[in-house]
């Protein structure tokens, strides 16, 4: 490098190390981070204010990322190129920022990896490969991009994908659906990258390569695997199997046919069937957790029943695989209903997690999991508010929520197998809903630890809610477990009025009027005005982690009140809000709460299909499911079962159970 261009360099870093937090501009660290999240270094915000632009705004930042990467390479491989704006990525000079490159790799180093990779060295194979490398791998298993160097899938899986032909191949095609979504790629070169890709595949399925597909193959099915006419099939590798389940993703990000989708998943299940299983598979069950992962999120953003779970099959006449289809259990009568999904959804994923003794983190708890098996029941929400950074009154949402899930999961019990103990803890597990819900939106929609304002009349609050067994059960878990009663949020079981109705599944609850603002006597000493914590939530004004946090507990309430499935809960607005509010929070604190940034995208997944932002919400429910497989197995299965319980439960209906709700 020149000395001109070394001085260059230093009076850039020099300069943005100078940059006032006040600044006019965001920083560049901000810039560069994707989505743009608040800027950390100033006093603002980067997304409009008005909802619908916001989300434009996401999908543009989305959309810009592979000019910020190409951009950054020629910047780098061109050093006379000085970039004269804050949006051409240079030289990154804050390590706590997510960065889109490999941490003390730069884009030459990366060039020169990509030129030992057993892939041809076209200009086209090397950007696809500069962008797999600089973003799509560092999200696989991380939400902010900048995962650890000891992260399993950057120190193991990664390698061996790139170091493999055919999963190169693959992740070729996947680099090129992102392209050919920004319109870098035409159509008929992805159609040919997707050729060659299943080409390879099928020729690795068989020992006879004579029966490898024409270019145009567009799906692997059961019969390529099983079919009698195959001369000889080998047990299929871990390679052919890692690159099913990458061709998988790609086929449910942006493909466009969703039979397609399921043929996938039912010759990813055939493979691994013919292994001998999950436990057969290799890297330390890490290819075996990728296999479960995107199950689980496809079965979970569609409202449908994982095809990988039993893996019989049986299971086809089962509706699944993100096939966007419903099916019949929502006739079913309640019993039914719990037996089906005692048979289907009690009996956990066939895999046995290697890693053992994996000590708690407090980021990874989730509002679907109260307890674990390894650890018992886990700290409430209100218990770990310092070390989340989340406000008590935020802390008590997600406390409350929990418990709420508890009551649906309680429903599968052995003990509630009948017909009429079924319909009866449906009940109360609908009844409890409205309780919540009526009273999370008497919380003040934007300020945590204050309510809305009240009118000149206020409802008498007399009433306990329904069921007096249920409640004493209800108040004995709350006075455990502190929610209900913390700073703004509480309530009391004689919060609701005797003629009180909660608002309907369209209604605007963040207008609607409740009760007085209530102070607890247990006030959080760490709450007060000079405390840290206080002093840094009123420095975060608006508490935008509050706001998602009480709009998505609002839906999760709404739906379990109404019985209705989360898609048809979700409004488009509601969606756009959740979503929005979402990128407001920076992406830092989302990595200290994964768990909670998990159940947010499983609320407004099965909304996202007919959006613009579809493809980007799956995105974020596959990473942050898979974030939370690779740090804590159990928690990322009990929020998945949890999930599949309450999804199966919003499908059913029984008519005596309606009949006695409308009573």
């Amino acid at each position: 490098m020149s000395e001109g261009s070394q001085q260059q360099r230093a009076s850039r870093n020099a300069a943005r190390a100078e940059r006032s937090t006040t600044s006019c501009q965001p920083c560049s660290n901000c810039l560069r981070r994707f989505p743009q999240p608040v800027c950390e270094y100033r006093v603002g915000n980067i997304l409009d204010a008005d909802t619908f632009q916001a989300s434009q705004q996401v999908l543009s930042h989305r959309l810009a990322v592979p000019k910020l990467i190409f951009d950054n390479f020629e910047t780098v491989l061109d050093e006379d190129n000085t970039p004269q704006h804050g949006l051409s990525p240079g030289a990154w000079s804050h390590p706590a920022e997510s960065r889109i490159q490999f941490s003390g790799r730069p884009a030459s180093g990366i060039d020169e990896q990509i030129a030992l990779l057993p892939v041809d060295q076209t200009p086209l194979n090397k950007k696809l490969l500069r962008l797999y490398i600089a973003v799509l791998s560092r999200f696989k298993a991380s939400i902010n991009g900048d995962p650890s160097p000891n992260n399993p899938f950057i120190r193991h899986y990664s390698p061996f994908c790139l170091q493999d032909p055919l999963v190169m191949r693959i992740i070729l095609y996947t680099s090129a659906c992102f392209l050919h979504e920004t319109g870098d790629v035409r159509t008929d070169v992805l159609r040919t990258y997707k050729g060659q890709a299943i080409a390879m595949l099928n020729e690795n399925l068989t020992t006879d390569s004579s029966k490898s597909r024409a270019s145009n193959t567009t799906a692997v099915t059961a019969a390529d695997v099983n079919s009698s006419t195959t001369p000889t099939t080998q047990k299929p590798g871990d390679a052919a199997i890692a690159g099913v389940i990458q061709l998988t993703v790609a086929e449910w990000y942006w493909g466009e046919s969703d039979q397609d989708l399921r043929y996938h998943l039912k010759g990813l299940r055939d493979m691994i069937r013919l292994r001998g299983g999950f436990n057969q598979l290799g890297m330390d069950g890490l290819l075996a957790k990728n296999a479960i992962v995107h199950d689980v999120s496809i079965s979970l953003a569609h409202e449908n029943s994982p095809l990988l779970l039993t893996l019989s099959p049986s299971d086809d006449d089962r509706e699944g695989g993100g096939s966007g289809c419903k099916g019949s259990m929502g006739s079913a009568t309640a019993g039914e209903a719990a037996n089906s999904a005692h048979r289907v959804l009690a009996t956990p994923y066939a895999f046995v997690d290697p890693i053992k003794d994996v000590p708690l983190r407090m980021a990874n708890l989730s509002p679907l999991v109260s307890h674990l098996p390894y650890s018992g029941s886990l700290p409430s929400f209100s218990d770990c508010a310092t070390s989340l950074r989340i406000h008590p009154a935020t802390a008590s949402i997600l406390d409350n929520v929990r418990y709420l899930f508890c009551v649906v999961d309680a429903i599968y019990d052995e003990s509630t197998a009948s017909a009429s103990t079924t319909t009866q803890a449906s009940l109360k597990a609908r009844s409890m809903g409205k309780y919540m819900y009526e009273h999370i939106s008497g919380l003040h929609p934007t300020t945590p630890g204050h309510r809305q304002s009240l009118s000149s009349d206020p409802p008498t609050r007399t009433s306990s809610p329904p069921n007096s067994n249920y409640s004493a059960a209800f108040d004995r878990e709350s006075i455990r477990s502190g929610s209900m009663s913390s700073t703004g949020t509480a309530a009391g079981p004689g919060s609701i009025g005797p003629g009180r109705s909660p608002s309907g599944p369209n209604s605007d609850s963040t207008t609607t009027s409740e009760w007085s603002s209530t102070k607890s006597h247990t006030r959080d000493a760490s709450d007060s005005p000079t405390s840290p914590r206080s002093v840094y939530h009123h420095q975060q004004s608006p508490d935008f982690m509050y706001q998602v946090i009480r709009m998505t507990a609002l839906l999760y309430t709404r739906a379990v009140m109404t019985r209705t499935p989360l898609s048809g809960t979700c409004t488009e607005s509601e969606f756009l809000q959740i979503w929005t509010t979402t990128w407001r929070v920076p992406l830092s604190a989302w990595n200290d709460t994964v768990g909670i940034f998990h159940w947010i995208m499983l609320a407004i997944a099965p909304a996202c299909h007919r959006t613009p932002h579809a493809r980007f919400v799956k995105n974020m429910v596959t990473i942050s499911t898979l974030t939370l497989g690779v740090e804590d197995w159990a928690m990322a299965m009990g929020a998945a079962s949890t999930g599949m319980r309450l999804q199966h439960w919003l499908e059913g209906q029984d008519m005596g159970e309606q009949e006695e709700w409308e009573e």
